[in-house]
């Protein structure tokens, strides 16, 4: 038991060496591409942002504006064609999820105990969204345009480059059954 206690120290602490040399090379390669500089180094999302980068600089795809009352826009960046309201929605859920596992410093979703203890002391703020009460009581809006139809196309609604879109309480029918 002894040994194998000392080789999985061992191991884990390789891993831990070649992972460390793994991020910072990975960083350098950031760091000098201009049009990839801006891309949060998160190892776990690294891949599929870049991919975004590259696609937007390209031309395929778009970025977005999301305001919400009275916090900052975020950018959300989402192929140029074939993109449905659905699938942007599914986009601000990600980037939001992203934004929010790099404000508090973690990049993979593991709850261990020592975790939830070190952020607990730290003060972090553990509270999850429920994006089905978010959508079911707020839509987005394209000037004084809803997006209602989560299958209809953004571009059938104008939707273009560096627009700006914002959460915007939805209506109630008051003569709606439930």
């Amino acid at each position: 038991v002894e040994e194998y206690v000392k080789n999985s120290k061992k191991v884990r602490r390789h891993h831990e060496m070649l992972k460390s040399v793994t991020e910072n090379k990975i960083r350098e390669l950031l760091a000098s591409q201009q049009h990839l500089r801006d891309i949060p180094f998160d190892v776990s999302t690294l891949l599929e942002e870049a991919e975004l980068q590259i696609s937007l600089i390209r031309g395929q795809s778009i970025t977005v504006f999301v305001t919400r009352e009275a916090l900052p826009p975020f950018k959300i960046v989402i192929p140029q064609s074939g993109t449905t309201v659905r699938d942007l929605k599914r986009a601000i859920e990600k980037t939001y999820r992203a934004n929010r596992q790099r404000a508090i410093g973690r990049t993979r979703n593991t709850y261990l105990p020592e975790d939830i203890r070190r952020e607990a002391r730290e003060g972090v703020d553990r509270t999850q969204i429920s994006w089905r009460y978010i959508w079911r009581t707020y839509m987005l809006a394209y000037g004084s345009i809803r997006l209602t139809d989560d299958n209809q196309q953004l571009a059938s609604y104008g939707i273009g480059n560096r627009d700006e879109l914002r959460f915007v309480k939805r209506k109630r029918d008051k003569y709606a059954q439930h």
